[in-house]
């Protein structure tokens, strides 16, 4: 993924929900997670239900030692997938939120 060529969409008639999120993973793949929630976070505000943008956003803050921003985004994705009917990442969310939660 070319995050220059990427960035160039951001404003255009193709940015949204699945733009923001695809830049959040060119940001993580040059080691840059604040970059990376920030565009998820933006992928969010496009679409509160994406689900992929809460497991993605919950695992960035986990990975970043964020285990109370992890334990919310994955909450709030958890309700998202509700919302959806998407129960397979309802599930997954119900498994990385009793990891976190684990002593």
């Amino acid at each position: 993924m070319d995050l220059a060529a990427l960035q160039k969409l951001i404003g255009s008639e193709r940015d949204g929900a699945m733009l923001r999120l695809t830049l959040a993973r060119a940001h993580l793949q040059q080691q840059q997670a604040d970059a990376a929630i920030e565009q998820l976070q933006q992928a969010l505000a496009f679409d509160p239900d994406y689900t992929a943008a809460w497991q993605l956003l919950g695992h960035v803050h986990a990975d970043q030692g964020h285990t109370d921003a992890a334990l919310q985004a994955w909450q709030q994705g958890l309700t998202a997938s509700a919302r959806r009917g998407d129960q397979q990442t309802g599930k997954m969310l119900q498994v990385f939120i009793r990891r976190l939660q684990k002593p």
